[in-house]
């Protein structure tokens, strides 16, 4: 017979007691834990897909500002219209943007865009002086607008523009500048006489503009000195009473090139000596050559002065803002 013992059997039942609470505990509670953790765990997917939403409902409006009030704009903004006030004490010339896309409005002094869908950065460009060039270091000549500043001897004063090397010959009197392309883009007669309008070089310059140039808003119509000079030894300032036109593309004139110095190359100018000969550049000499003979052809064009960067050496010529 199996002896009683009393502890032994206490404990027995305590042991079964404890197993089936902890059986009624798990079968109460694990659903609910189970129900808790998924709730967080929805609720936490929820949340991320809500932060997402949002980053991708927003884009970046990054705008440099030159001669604005403010140099720099930066924002998150949401998709869709967008608009915001940048002003300057200037007037608005232009925009460009390397990425998306913004307007003006002038009226209200506002930048924007009715569609926003993209990260966009702008560089926005209001006239009046910007400090690339230091006119304390060129000459002043009067002009047909006013006052004219020139580089002497063709001093660090190349510009890009377009992709193609000029040379900046002056600020004219309006703030326009005066710009040389820094090559010949042909080597050929004049044309059968001296009347530019007729000329063969006149074809070539404007058929290069054309393919070129013609688009571009930043170039504007400008005086060209197209006055027949005898000599050239009195000309002493820029402007012109005789004889000039208004274009977008020229060649260089006899008072420019006499004024400034230092020319180099072959070229034709603007100016003629009579009807069967005109002045050119020759090995850096102010000379009138015939009509028959094959010099290089440089355009002069005048845009707007609206210079971002550069110092003007040939290593970093001045780039201006093309919009």
């Amino acid at each position: 017979m199996k002896k009683f013992n009393i502890q032994i059997e206490l404990n027995n039942i305590n042991n079964k007691s404890l197993t089936k609470s902890n059986s009624k505990i798990t079968n109460v509670f694990m659903p609910l834990m189970i129900f808790t953790f998924c709730s967080l765990a929805l609720l936490g997917i929820t949340f991320s897909t809500n932060i997402l939403n949002d980053e991708e409902d927003k884009v970046l409006v990054k705008i440099t500002i030159i001669n604005g009030k403010e140099s720099l704009y930066i924002n998150n903004v949401n998709k869709g219209k967008f608009s915001d006030k940048l002003e300057s004490d200037n007037e608005f010339e232009a925009i460009l943007c390397t990425s998306g896309y913004l307007d003006y409005d002038k009226v209200g002094k506002l930048v924007y865009n009715n569609n926003l869908t993209e990260d966009t950065i702008c560089t926005i460009y209001f006239s009046g002086d910007n400090n690339f060039i230091d006119k304390n270091k060129l000459e002043m000549k009067k002009d047909n607008l006013g006052e004219s500043y020139y580089y002497k001897n063709n001093s660090n004063n190349y510009i890009k523009v377009n992709n193609y090397l000029f040379r900046i010959v002056r600020i004219n009197g309006d703030g326009t500048l005066r710009i040389m392309l820094n090559d010949n883009i042909n080597f050929a007669s004049y044309g059968l006489s001296s009347d530019y309008f007729n000329s063969n070089v006149r074809n070539v310059i404007v058929n290069w503009f054309n393919n070129n140039f013609n688009n571009k808003s930043y170039v504007v119509d400008s005086d060209f000195d197209n006055s027949i000079y005898g000599n050239h030894n009195d000309i002493d300032n820029f402007i012109t009473e005789s004889s000039m036109y208004f274009d977008k593309v020229g060649l260089l004139s006899i008072r420019e090139a006499k004024l400034i110095g230092n020319m180099e190359g072959n070229i034709y100018l603007m100016n003629s000596y009579d009807d069967s000969s005109v002045w050119s550049i020759k090995n850096g000499n102010i000379v009138n050559v015939n009509v028959s003979e094959k010099l290089g052809i440089q355009p002069v064009i005048n845009i707007k002065n609206l210079i971002i960067s550069g110092d003007g050496t040939i290593n970093n010529p001045y780039r201006i803002l093309e919009a």
